[in-house]
């Protein structure tokens, strides 16, 4: 059980390192290494506590509660900051989540 959850979280932490290399955008590279290094540190962690004693349980709860509280308020910053910065998508209809297409904002 615990080499399934450290196999599995060190499989999706290499994809996401993957996914940041060769992803085309900002954008999508955010998605990769935010998505794939919590799954993977999250199961890296849930293995941990199957070993651990007690006093691991604990560390690993707050580590996880941390990760699941800072992680998306990063990723979002970092999308938010791009996008004000007019970090380019890379795809053919470039429509953001404003409801505006890319081609019609001015500079």
């Amino acid at each position: 059980m615990v080499d399934v959850l450290v196999v599995l979280g060190v499989t999706l932490l290499a994809i996401s390192v993957f996914g940041m290399l060769w992803l085309p955008d900002l954008y999508t590279k955010l998605h990769a290494a935010s998505k794939g290094g919590f799954v993977g540190t999250a199961l890296i962690i849930l293995a941990a506590l199957v070993v651990g004693g007690p006093g691991m349980v604990s560390h690993g709860v707050l580590i996880l509660v941390f990760m699941v509280l800072t992680a998306p308020i990063s990723a979002h910053a970092i999308g938010h900051a791009a996008w004000l910065a007019r970090e380019p998508m890379e795809q053919e209809e470039k429509i953001d989540e404003s409801g505006r297409l890319e081609s019609d904002q001015t500079d």
